[in-house]
C-alpha cells in the first residue's frame, strides 16, 4: 500500500494542489479526481482490513513474549 501511495496517490495530490494554486490542468480534472477518490476509498478499506487482520497476530505474539 505504501508503494501504491508513493507511485499514484502522492503525485496526484501534488498535481491537484498545483492546479488549486493556479496551475494548468491536463485532461479531465473531474474524472481524475473521481478516480482518485474511489481508489482512495479502496486503499483506506484495505488498510483497515489489514490492520484488523493483524490484531490476532499481535495478540499471539504478545502471549508468546509474556510467557
Amino acid at each position: 500500500m505504501r508503494v501504491w501511495t508513493l507511485l499514484y496517490f502522492a503525485p496526484n495530490v501534488i498535481d491537484f494542489q498545483a492546479i488549486a494554486n493556479g496551475g494548468s490542468s491536463t485532461g479531465d480534472l473531474v474524472t481524475r479526481a473521481r478516480i482518485w477518490r474511489n481508489l482512495n476509498y479502496l486503499r483506506v478499506d484495505l488498510f483497515v482490513a489489514v490492520s484488523f487482520g493483524l490484531v490476532p497476530l499481535y495478540l499471539k505474539v504478545t502471549r508468546l513474549i509474556g510467557h
